[in-house]
């Protein structure tokens, strides 16, 4: 995500490009860090938070993009029906 992001930067040229992050949603733990995390979740889950953290900063702080960051709360597939789709 960061190389693209300097890609879309380096062929802005004076205007601001939409890019669109998709990023798993945080409820209840935006603040948590990774240390406060590790006995409670899986070994990867720190990573993942470091590096999504880093890509929403850094697209938050971006010049010649309009950041765009979609947190969907949920996962949804067609095998379960009980649930809404981010619409």
């Amino acid at each position: 995500a960061l190389a693209l992001l300097s890609a879309v930067q380096a062929t802005a040229k004076g205007t601001e490009r939409p890019f669109c992050f998709v990023s798993a949603n945080e409820a209840g733990w935006p603040e948590a860090t990774q240390a406060a995390l590790e006995p409670n979740l899986p070994e990867f889950v720190g990573r993942y938070l470091a590096a999504k953290r880093a890509v929403e900063a850094a697209l938050l702080e971006a010049d010649g993009v309009r950041p765009v960051i979609a947190r969907p709360s949920l996962m949804w597939d067609w095998g379960k029906f009980d649930v809404l789709p981010l619409l």
